[in-house]
């Protein structure tokens, strides 16, 4: 019974203190995170860096595909995956807002161009390999250069 009041104590100081103090509530996560793990080795803990690869269309030349890399920092709660993430090409943030079912992630994201010029949304649909080291799936966009909603093979490496 200590035990419980102890976690529930835990969980209710954390949110409290996301009011307070983000890099405190993000250790908060990532304890919260490693416990759940601890507690259950089946469950995988995707938190971390991630690079993603993906093919899209070049600007101005829509036939034309170009590789794409983004670095990606996510964190796990449970089923609950959420990130954020950044191009080199044609600078652009990305955040992810996914869940967990089996070795199945999947959800949404939306980009911004760093200078607010371009902006977005679309899906996404991973499975994870056996060792949690890699990603492989599709995202899912609608492209204004094609007018035409558009499909990449993506891969995620953990780094």
């Amino acid at each position: 019974m200590d035990l419980l009041l102890g976690f529930l104590f835990g969980i209710v100081s954390g949110l409290v203190a996301n009011f307070f103090s983000p890099a405190f509530s993000e250790w908060v996560v990532r304890s919260i995170s490693r416990l759940l793990h601890w507690a259950d080795k089946e469950r995988f803990d995707l938190t971390g860096t991630w690079e993603q690869t993906c093919l899209e269309p070049t600007p101005g030349q829509p036939t034309v595909l170009r590789e794409v890399k983004e670095r990606v920092e996510l964190r796990q709660l449970g089923v609950t995956v959420k990130g954020e993430g950044a191009t080199t090409i044609d600078p652009r943030n990305f955040t992810y807002t996914m869940r967990v079912t089996r070795s199945m992630v999947f959800g949404s994201y939306n980009k911004r161009g760093q200078r607010g010029n371009i902006t977005g949304s679309g899906m996404i649909q991973l499975i994870l390999n056996g060792g949690s080291t890699q990603m492989d799936g599709h995202a899912t966009w609608f492209d204004s250069d094609t007018d035409k909603i558009e499909s990449s093979k993506v891969t995620w490496r953990r780094l």
